[in-house]
């Protein structure tokens, strides 16, 4: 074990890597991660949930990145593809007749990198069921999110209940899909005639790709308090 916690350069941790993750923080980290993929495994196992693995080498399939390709030996010319999310082979199983199952499914994508995944390749629960709707979704990955942030989350409250969000909530609220709801504040809605784009820069501060609204409008009628504004659109 390597104590400290000092910082070196990217370039230096990686040609001693075998140093590098030595340390006592990384170490930790090896270990957690390990502990909760086996986890989520017991977790879905328990809801009578099989694990398959898909092929890794395959035929390139349309998604949202670039693939990473590799030469065939036997066919020249001709390339595999590493798979972006192994779509295909899961419809496969679920048509020949295994109603759910799951896999912890390695992602590769030729992608920029983002804050919260690798830019070549990072792992995911994935989960496929038959003839469900979409609160059987729910009530079935809540569980396993809940006993995982329970088992590693240090002491730290869970909520037992987790608010649901429709698509068209969460965009005229938060102006995202993904809302970090740590942040309380809500958009006000525009309910007038004309709006005027106001303060964008200060609004920065305390909410991102947002801009605070001013109205105003010749009409005061009950009508016009209840017309939406056709012109309203969130900048950023």
């Amino acid at each position: 074990m390597v104590f400290g916690e000092q910082e070196y350069p990217e370039e230096t941790r990686l040609k001693y890597r075998y140093l590098d993750l030595r340390r006592e923080k990384l170490q930790k980290n090896m270990k957690m991660r390990s502990d909760v993929v086996a986890s989520m495994r017991r977790r879905m196992w328990d809801q009578g949930f099989r694990e398959f693995q898909t092929p890794i080498i395959t035929a390139s399939s349309p998604e949202g990145a670039r693939d990473f390709l590799v030469p065939s030996r036997l066919h020249p010319g001709k390339f595999y593809a590493l798979p972006q999310a192994p779509q295909q082979f899961k419809q496969l199983i679920m048509v020949s007749g295994y109603d759910k199952y799951f896999q912890i499914a390695p992602c590769f994508r030729d992608e920029d990198p983002r804050a919260d995944r690798s830019p070549t390749d990072f792992y995911q629960l994935d989960l496929e069921m038959s003839f469900v709707d979409q609160q059987d979704i729910f009530d079935t990955i809540q569980p396993v999110l809940t006993g995982v942030f329970e088992e590693f989350g240090g002491g730290r409250k869970v909520d037992q209940t987790w608010e649901q969000i429709s698509y068209r909530d969460a965009a005229l609220w938060y102006g995202s899909d993904k809302p970090d709801l740590r942040n309380p504040i809500r958009m006000p809605p525009a309910t007038c005639g004309r709006v005027k784009i106001v303060g964008l820069s200060s609004c920065r501060l305390c909410w991102p790709h947002t801009a605070l609204i001013s109205c105003s409008s010749s009409d005061k009628s009950p009508m016009s308090q209840q017309r939406h504004c056709p012109s309203f659109s969130l900048l950023g």
